[in-house]
């Protein structure tokens, strides 16, 4: 990531969307803003997608109005205001307007047919003509900005090189930063993802911090978001996968983890808290390669009140995908219903959203929703995101990887 893009990125965000760095570290001044269609679920009649704006004009965005053609006809569309018919045009929701030089606001739509990228043209974004995106690659295969590549070194460190190098994911704790840039769309992977960059350099993980199965007995590492987008990695517990670009979190059989958890995790939090007014949103696409029973891949975890979570979305070693939803805000009780199946290593795409007191979980084509107890009313929750196998141990000891999950999408809207 240049320097300028570092610095914008380290400040708050509306709305973040966790994506490959080409569509989020485009020259601010020097090229035009972009949309970027992230697909979050596809079938036989209709798909869905996000589209992440990113302002990279020379002011703020008080407001936005997106022009574009799609060669297809829209059936509903979220986070946004919809008008006309191919081309289309969208206007922002009550809580997204805002976009910051350098920042992303995203919302989205489901559309029938098939994506066709070769049909889409015409975009504009408030009148100035637009680069369209699909997973971080401008239409028509060409890369719309440059990558970073990283190389890592045997401990916790931090440096600034004005060339660029790369490598593939260390086995020692690391964190690069980079003056400079090259384009590379030879090394990026079918997903957009660049395998081999540091996690930080292919999403934007200035928003989160990440707590870690190392460290001592109630006090597990814990790095923040600043150092997460300077490009610290820790494998086995968290890097890049250098067949496919995923970010990749493996969590200990027995690590550490805080006071108040029985497990340890490789997991990110979102620094932001939220009330449940509007519409909040985490989507994913993951693959859980290794559980040994069940882990945890996404919360909404309660920002005030208890320390405990309102929902959790997990994975287990026979292919259940459940929620385990609590009956309270004090924890202790729960039920477990199923959401979907989906095979050990297979990826899939999930969205968990609180909008009032409506939980709403999406698994590929299943659709749940379900009522939020009346003793959280008033609170504010944050998202949380990783590998939280609950099978694993917090009194440290066995420091081996139990437990794997790859991530090729993430991102947050509010």
């Amino acid at each position: 990531m240049n320097l300028l893009a570092n610095q914008y990125a380290r400040h708050g965000l509306t709305v973040l969307a966790l994506v490959g760095v080409q569509a989020l570290t485009a020259a601010v001044a020097a090229t035009p803003s972009t949309i970027d269609f992230q697909m979050k679920s596809t079938g036989s009649s209709s798909y869905t997608t996000d589209v992440v704006i990113t302002n990279n004009s020379s002011s703020s965005m008080s407001s936005w109005t997106v022009v574009f053609k799609l060669g297809t006809t829209i059936k509903s569309f979220y986070s946004s205001n919809m008008t006309g018919s191919d081309p289309y045009t969208f206007t922002n929701g009550s809580s997204n307007g805002s976009i910051a030089v350098g920042k992303t606001a995203s919302f989205g739509f489901t559309a029938n047919g098939t994506f066709d990228s070769s049909k889409l043209g015409s975009c504009t974004i408030n009148g100035a003509a637009c680069t369209i995106l699909v997973a971080g690659k401008a239409v028509g295969g060409s890369s719309s900005s440059s990558s970073v590549a990283s190389s890592s070194s045997s401990s916790k460190s931090s440096s600034s090189s004005s060339s660029v190098a790369s490598s593939s994911s260390s086995s020692s704790k690391s964190s690069s930063s980079s003056s400079s840039s090259s384009k590379s769309s030879s090394s990026a992977s079918s997903s957009g993802l660049n395998p081999n960059v540091p996690p930080g350099k292919n999403f934007n993980l200035s928003g989160f911090s990440l707590q870690l199965p190392t460290g001592s007995s109630g006090n597990p590492d814990i790095e923040t978001g600043a150092q997460l987008a300077a490009g610290f990695t820790d494998s086995p517990y968290f890097y890049t996968d250098t067949s496919d670009g995923a970010m990749v979190m493996g969590d200990a059989k027995n690590g550490w983890a805080t006071s108040g958890s029985l497990h340890s995790r490789t997991e990110l939090r979102e620094t932001n808290i939220w009330p449940t007014s509007g519409t909040n949103i985490l989507t994913g696409t993951v693959a859980v390669t290794k559980v040994p029973d069940h882990t945890t891949i996404a919360q909404i975890f309660q920002g005030t009140g208890p320390s405990k979570p309102l929902c959790e979305l997990q994975v287990t070693s026979s292919g259940v995908v459940q929620l385990l939803l609590e009956s309270t805000n004090q924890g202790g009780s729960s039920s477990l219903p199923q959401i979907a199946s989906v095979s050990l290593g297979t990826k899939f795409a999930y969205s968990l959203q609180l909008s009032g007191t409506t939980i709403t979980v999406k698994v590929g084509s299943a659709t749940k929703t379900f009522t939020m107890d009346s003793s959280f009313d008033g609170e504010s929750f944050y998202f949380k995101a990783g590998d939280y196998d609950q099978t694993a141990s917090n009194t440290g000891g066995d420091m081996s990887v139990g437990t794997i999950v790859k991530y090729y999408a993430l991102s947050i809207a509010h």
